[in-house]
């Protein structure tokens, strides 16, 4: 560990010493983050970071405090407090993506990929699920994701256990995989 610190301040400052950056945008790397704010501040270079976890580490708290701008997907993803934060959305390339010419007669197998954590809401997700199922019996819902490692970990298998005839968690998948994943549902 100690050398890939070594290694990281090493590039850090031959990049800002050889050229003068207007600003520095750090994304989801919240050490790396955290171990280039104080050269930042003595080059007097603004630092943006975005952060989009539901339970951030104390040293994002940190570097969410010190760096100039703020940046997340969502409001849920985001649970520092300090600066302002600029909420942009999430973003999808569409034209990576085919769908399936049943789309708008069926919407019984509906899925949700990514992470299964607090901030997605998921169960209110199953919450729906259920509750539409009262009306389409043949609704299913599939989790893709890493799980939570948390209490929130307990209350989705409690749910998922308790529907799994129509709920299933089948694990994670890679980003390659996902337009593949995504033509064997509905929504």
């Amino acid at each position: 560990k100690i050398l890939s610190v070594v290694k990281f301040y090493r590039t850090l400052i031959l990049v800002l010493f050889k050229k003068r950056y207007d600003l520095v945008f750090s994304h989801m790397v919240d050490t790396q983050a955290f171990m280039a704010v104080p050269l930042l501040k003595i080059q007097k270079i603004p630092h943006i970071f975005w952060y989009a976890h539901a339970n951030p580490a104390k040293r994002a708290i940190l570097v969410s405090r010190l760096s100039e701008y703020n940046i997340s997907s969502t409001n849920g993803s985001f649970p520092l407090s300090g600066k302002p934060v600029k909420f942009l959305g999430q973003s999808i390339n569409l034209q990576n993506y085919n769908y399936h010419t049943n789309f708008l007669n069926s919407r019984n197998k509906l899925v949700h990929i990514g992470r299964l954590d607090y901030s997605k809401n998921i169960l209110l997700l199953i919450e729906l699920t259920i509750s539409v199922r009262k009306e389409n019996e043949n609704v299913t819902l599939d989790l893709w994701g890493r799980l939570p490692v948390n209490e929130y970990l307990k209350r989705l298998k409690k749910e998922i256990e308790k529907s799994k005839s129509f709920i299933k968690y089948n694990g994670e998948s890679s980003r390659e995989e996902i337009p593949n994943l995504l033509v064997n549902y509905d929504i």
